[in-house]
C-alpha cells in the first residue's frame, strides 16, 4: 500500500527530507513506520516517545494501522516557553511601550493534542486538524 510521510521541524532536520511517498505492507502502523525512520536515522529516536502523529490531518495513537493513501505526519514536541497575553484593557495603546517583560501581543492558541476518547479535538479557533 502507498502512503505519504510528511516530517517536521526538528524530525524534518534529522530525516533531510519534509515528505517521503513510501509503500507499506498492509498492518503497518503509524508507530511502525517511525520506528523504521528510527532504524535509518538514530538521532530520530530521541523523539520515540514525544512525537505526535497525525493520520490525514487528526492527531491518532501510534498503534493506528495505516490504510492506502494515508497522510501521515510526523510532529516533534516543539517549546518556546511561557507567553502571556494582557486581558484585552490592559494591552498597549500607541505610544506606550510595547513588549514590556510578561507581556505578549501575539495571541495564543490552546489545542487539546491528546483528547479523550469522544471529546473534541477543536482548537480555540474551531480548527479540527494539525
Amino acid at each position: 500500500m502507498k502512503v505519504k510521510a510528511k516530517f517536521f521541524a526538528a524530525i524534518k532536520d534529522i530525516v533531510g527530507i519534509s515528505e517521503a511517498e513510501l509503500e507499506l505492507t498492509p498492518g503497518t502502523t503509524a508507530r511502525d513506520l517511525f520506528q523504521r525512520y528510527c532504524q535509518q536515522h538514530l538521532p530520530l529516536s530521541r523523539f520515540a516517545d514525544t512525537t505526535m502523529i497525525s493520520v490525514n490531518l487528526e492527531f491518532v495513537p501510534p498503534e493506528t494501522r495505516l490504510q492506502e493513501g494515508d497522510e501521515i505526519a510526523f510532529i516533534p514536541p516543539v517549546s518556546g516557553g511561557s507567553i502571556q497575553c494582557p486581558p484585552p484593557e490592559s494591552s498597549p495603546t500607541r505610544g506606550e511601550e510595547i513588549g514590556k517583560a510578561g507581556q505578549s501581543l501575539v495571541p495564543v492558541l490552546s489545542w487539546r493534542l491528546c483528547p479523550s476518547q469522544g471529546e473534541s479535538k477543536e482548537g480555540v479557533r474551531g480548527n479540527r486538524h494539525v
